[in-house]
Formats: structure tokens, sequence, C-alpha cells
């Protein structure tokens, strides 16, 4: 399953298009976008970014730092404190 953003025109609120993609770093795009709308036609450039983790890398890249959730943290936690 994949999931398919849609992204509107903050003017007119028209459907907008990616037209280009950058990778600036290793967490990090920038994405252009079009207006769909011809008579608006507002092109512009959004980031998107990783934020935090949800589960940790099988495969890490210590180049790598992104955050684990904070709710993630705190299970491992409450695991770690549990007598076994």
């Amino acid at each position: 399953m994949s999931l398919r953003i849609i992204i509107r025109c903050p003017h007119c609120k028209s459907r907008a298009v990616a037209r280009s993609s950058q990778e600036k770093t290793a967490t990090m795009r920038e994405i252009t976008y079009q207006c769909t709308d011809v008579e608006c036609g507002y092109t512009y450039v959004t980031s998107l970014e990783i934020v935090r983790g949800l589960s940790p890398s099988g495969k890490p890249n210590t180049a790598v730092r992104v955050p684990m959730s904070q709710h993630i943290k705190e299970r491992v936690m409450q695991q770690m404190l549990l007598p076994v």
C-alpha cells in the first residue's frame, strides 16, 4: 500500500503537482510544486524531513542522527524496568 499525499496551493486551494525533488541531506529533500490551476500558476518549494524514528534501523548509519519518538523511548524505558 502506498500513501498518496495531496498538496494544495496555499492561494487558490487547487491541487499542486510535484515537478522536481532534490536531496539536501540524508534526512531532508526539497520538492518544487506547481499549482494545477492555470490562472493561479503558483510555484513553490517545500521541504520533506525525517523528524523522528519509530523503530531502530537494522542497518544504522552512524552519520544519521534522528531522535526516537518520545512515546517509543518511554515504552523502552518501561520494558527495561519491568521484572522478568
